[in-house]
């Protein structure tokens, strides 16, 4: 039940990608690991199949979508899904305790699995992690 801010301004629920596997990023610019990991997992929302598949980001910045869009851009990368949890309400309801989290959530919304820290996440390991969840 507990939202998180869309760029719209609305209050948003991870329900909108019921159906698909999530990759649920957090993260803030301010976190230098998080930083360096964000253009793997771009690379990896390309890689994996579109109708199945959604990474998304929550950020930790308190600045809003202007500091975070901005660092984005300068970062060269795109996540046309990602949200700002204000309040951290969203990430102490799952325990995220640092950054960066990665959570991932099966078709129904459900954790099937977690990394704290970073991961290069268009390895080939790591492809193969997630086709393995994509095949149960």
């Amino acid at each position: 039940d507990v939202t998180v801010l869309a760029k719209d301004g609305s209050a948003a629920s991870l329900d909108q990608f019921k159906g698909k596997f999530i990759v649920l990023n957090f993260w803030a610019t301010w976190c230098g690991p998080c930083v360096r990991e964000l253009p793997s997992l771009e690379r990896l929302d390309a890689a994996l199949p579109e109708d199945k598949t959604q990474v998304v980001l929550i950020s930790q910045d308190r600045g809003g979508f202007k500091q975070t869009e901005r660092f984005l851009k300068k970062l060269k990368v795109n996540f046309p899904d990602n949200f700002i949890d204000e309040r951290l309400k969203y990430s102490r309801s799952i325990g995220v305790v640092s950054l960066p989290t990665t959570v991932f959530l099966d078709t129904n919304g459900k954790e099937v699995g977690r990394l704290v820290g970073t991961a290069e996440w268009d390895s080939p390991e790591a492809l193969a992690l997630i086709n393995w969840y994509l095949d149960q």
